[in-house]
C-alpha cells in the first residue's frame, strides 16, 4: 500500500481525522508502523499530524471523560442512639478502569467481610464506617449499615435512566452456589434464601445475614432474589450469595450508552 507524501497525502489526513474521532490503538499501531519503516514517504508536517494523533490516542477517550464527569457518588451520614454511620460510595462501571478504594470498619468482622465481597465484585469504590451499640448485640449495627448503604446506593444511582435495569448472577464458592437476581424497580422487594444452619458466623448472627440483604435492598428501592443453591459450609453459601448480589448488581446498573428509562411506564 502506498501512501502519498506531503501535507494533503493520506496519512496527514487520517492523522487529522484520527485528532478529533479517538482512533483505536490497532488503528495507531498500523500507522505507527509506517512511520517507523519508511519515512520517506512521509513529509515532516505529515509525521507531526500523526505523531499528535497517537497522543491523542493516549489521553483520556471522550468516553472516558465522559464517566469522570458523571460519577456516580454519595456521602450518607445517619446517626441515632443505636448507631452511628458514615458512607462513601462511588457506583463504578464496566468501561471504567479506575481503582476502587475499599475502607470498612462496622465492628462486626464477618460483616465487614461481606460488605467488602459486595464492593468488590460490584466495582464500587466504598467507605463504611460505623460505631455501634455492639454491647447489646449485633442487630443495629447490621441492620442500620445495610439502610445506610442502601441509601447511599439510592442517591449515587440516581435516577436509572441509561442502564441495563436488569441483571443475574451464577457465583461459587468451593462447594457452594448462589443465584441473584436484581430489578431496579423503585419497588422494594427482597426473596432471600440462604438456609444458613450455624448460629453465629464470626460475631454475626446468622438470622441477621439475610436480614442484611432485605434492609439494604428496601433501601435502595430495588426488587432482588438471592438464593443459595447447594453448599455444605455456611462461611461459604453466605459469602457465594453476597459475590452474587454484587455481580448482579453490577450487571443492573451498566450503562447502555443511552438515555433511556428502562421501562414502559417511562419512569422507574
Amino acid at each position: 500500500m502506498k501512501f502519498g507524501p506531503g501535507p494533503r497525502g493520506y496519512l496527514g489526513t487520517i492523522g487529522q481525522y484520527a485528532l478529533g474521532s479517538g482512533a483505536s490503538f490497532g488503528f495507531f499501531m498500523m500507522i505507527g508502523s509506517c512511520i517507523r519503516t519508511d519515512d520517506s514517504v512521509l513529509s515532516a508536517e505529515d509525521r507531526a499530524t500523526l505523531r499528535a494523533g497517537m497522543e491523542r490516542w493516549r489521553a483520556p477517550t471522550p468516553m472516558a471523560y465522559y464517566f469522570a464527569q458523571n460519577a456516580r457518588t454519595a456521602v450518607i451520614e445517619r446517626k441515632t442512639n443505636e448507631t452511628d454511620i458514615k458512607v462513601r460510595l462511588e457506583i463504578g462501571s464496566l468501561e471504567s478502569a479506575a481503582e476502587q478504594t475499599i475502607d470498612i470498619n462496622t465492628g462486626i468482622g464477618f460483616l465487614d467481610h461481606m460488605y467488602h465481597a459486595l464492593a468488590k465484585h460490584g466495582k464500587w469504590s466504598l467507605t463504611l464506617h460505623c460505631t455501634g451499640d455492639l454491647h447489646i448485640d449485633d442487630h443495629h449495627t447490621a441492620e442500620d449499615t445495610a439502610i445506610a448503604l442502601g441509601m447511599a446506593f439510592k442517591q449515587a444511582l440516581g435516577e436509572p435512566r441509561g442502564i441495563r435495569r436488569y441483571g443475574h448472577a451464577y457465583c461459587p464458592l468451593d462447594e457452594a452456589l448462589s443465584r441473584a437476581v436484581v430489578d431496579v424497580s423503585g419497588r422494594p422487594y427482597a426473596v432471600v434464601d440462604l438456609g444458613l444452619k450455624r448460629e453465629m458466623i464470626g460475631t454475626l448472627s446468622c438470622e441477621m445475614i439475610p436480614h442484611v440483604i432485605q434492609s439494604f435492598v428496601t433501601a435502595a428501592g430495588l426488587t432482588v432474589h438471592v438464593d443459595v443453591l447447594r453448599g455444605d459450609n455456611d462461611h461459604h453459601r453466605a459469602e457465594s450469595a453476597f459475590k452474587a448480589l454484587a455481580v448482579a448488581l453490577r450487571e443492573a446498573v451498566s450503562r447502555t450508552g443511552s438515555n433511556d428509562v428502562p421501562s414502559t411506564k417511562g419512569v422507574l
